[in-house]
């Protein structure tokens, strides 16, 4: 059967949601000893996704993502030009997630694809949970929480913790509107997104809790979009997304770190001197040279070329010091298309079941651009992967809107035809 028009989950959606629900759950953590299991996922996508494109005789890759392709391509081409092999084992990693995200974009077919994976990955959670519940029990717990106590867990991360959260929160409000998720799904996913939300506020990431205002103001504005036909939907609409809104900045204002957001809008002189120096020193290594500017010094090099031997904690400076402009334009390129892409697919499905779907992955791609201003995105083993699948959902409902036109056209055309004929006869 045509992909496009399958109503079944393919093998390789089931295979796409193992891997993201195993990279949350097995690979941050190297105490569990179960990273492993994320590898093998990984090996078995990309097999399969080979297998598939020779057997299909065509790639299932979006712009986007062959742009992605190409900066990781380049990428591996500047470390060589660099010619320090200090960091080769982490180009490796960075190698195997460009085979990922490739891979997982090929198998995601359609629609039905699509929400296998999200759905397998959304209960991730359940097993973050579990290898976290002591330490979510004790904050539960206690009285009084420092700037210390944030949660990480076997996230290993506040941040990571923060904005894995966010991608939870994501997948659960995208199948909770989806009209073909099925209802006992959405009842376990209620619980998902609540869990989300508790580790988005112990996590104490000004990244997250910035993050569930943005979400939550875009989800506003879609209620609004929905029920803009009509006067008193579009009045109840506007009130309910004052109401989300509002408790969000409640629910943000009674985090407790709640602190540091106000340090951050108060300015913290130790976190903002060290990022305005490592932002100039990496614009000054950017702009050494004719070649570093093309090029880059070469993935990760940068930290060995700083006084606080780190990276830049930004995607922008990061691309531009280690890959050049070059694979600056190429990754941000990439991201380009990916927004401009779910834009235009905005439009295109506005009254139909796909609206609310295409419109959270929007959301999503937005807070994912948020992320790449203040971290380093470019490697993600989770995020990149997600974003694969749903550039290959939009690549699909771009497909599907191709193929309704066509049908449209050559059923007008059709009619055109048969008045003709039956207009001879009745001459005739």
């Amino acid at each position: 059967m045509n992909p496009i028009l399958s109503k079944n989950a393919s093998l390789g959606s089931y295979l796409v949601g193992a891997y993201l629900f195993s990279v949350p759950a097995f690979s941050y953590s190297e105490t569990l000893n179960l990273t492993i299991i994320p590898q093998l996922i990984a090996a078995c996508v990309v097999m399969l996704a080979i297998f598939d494109a020779f057997k299909t005789g065509n790639l299932n890759l979006g712009t986007d993502i062959k742009l992605y392709g190409l900066f990781i391509l380049w990428t591996v081409i500047a470390f060589i030009l660099a010619n320090d092999w200090t960091y080769g084992e982490s180009i490796v990693t960075l190698i195997k997630v460009g085979f990922i995200v490739l891979g997982v974009s090929q198998l995601i077919k359609n629609e039905k694809d699509f929400l296998m994976a999200i759905m397998i990955f959304n209960f991730s959670i359940v097993l973050v949970y579990y290898f976290n519940h002591n330490l979510i029990s004790n904050l539960q717990r206690a009285s009084q929480i420092h700037g210390d106590d944030r949660f990480a867990g076997t996230l290993t991360n506040s941040n990571a913790a923060a904005m894995y959260a966010l991608s939870i929160l994501w997948s659960g409000i995208t199948l909770l509107f989806s009209t073909e998720t099925k209802k006992v799904v959405k009842v376990l996913t209620v619980i998902t997104v609540a869990v989300a939300l508790w580790i988005i506020v112990y996590s104490g990431s000004k990244k997250g809790l910035i993050g569930v205002v943005l979400f939550a103001t875009f989800t506003g504005w879609l209620f609004i979009q929905q029920n803009k036909h009509s006067f008193w939907k579009t009045l109840i609409a506007s009130v309910s997304a004052v109401i989300l809104i509002g408790a969000t900045l409640i629910y943000v204002y009674n985090s407790p770190f709640f602190a540091r957001m106000l340090e951050m809008v108060n300015g913290d002189p130790h976190s903002t001197a060290h990022r305005i120096y490592l932002i100039n020193a990496a614009t000054d290594t950017w702009l050494t040279n004719g070649k570093t500017f093309l090029a880059g010094v070469g993935h990760e090099n940068f930290k060995d070329m700083n006084l606080l031997g780190k990276y830049s904690h930004s995607t922008i400076t990061e691309t531009l010091v280690a890959s050049g402009l070059i694979g600056f334009v190429l990754y941000f390129g990439s991201l380009f298309f990916l927004v401009r892409q779910f834009n235009l697919l905005r439009n295109i499905t506005h009254g139909t079941h796909y609206f609310s779907t295409i419109f959270f992955c929007l959301i999503m791609i937005l807070l994912f651009l948020f992320f790449n201003t203040a971290a380093v995105m470019y490697e993600s083993r989770d995020f990149w992967p997600l974003m694969g699948v749903m550039s290959s959902y939009g690549f699909y409902i771009s497909k599907l809107d191709k193929v309704q036109q066509k049908f449209a056209v050559e059923f007008l055309q059709f009619t055109r035809e048969n008045n003709s004929q039956n207009e001879s006869t009745a001459v005739y």
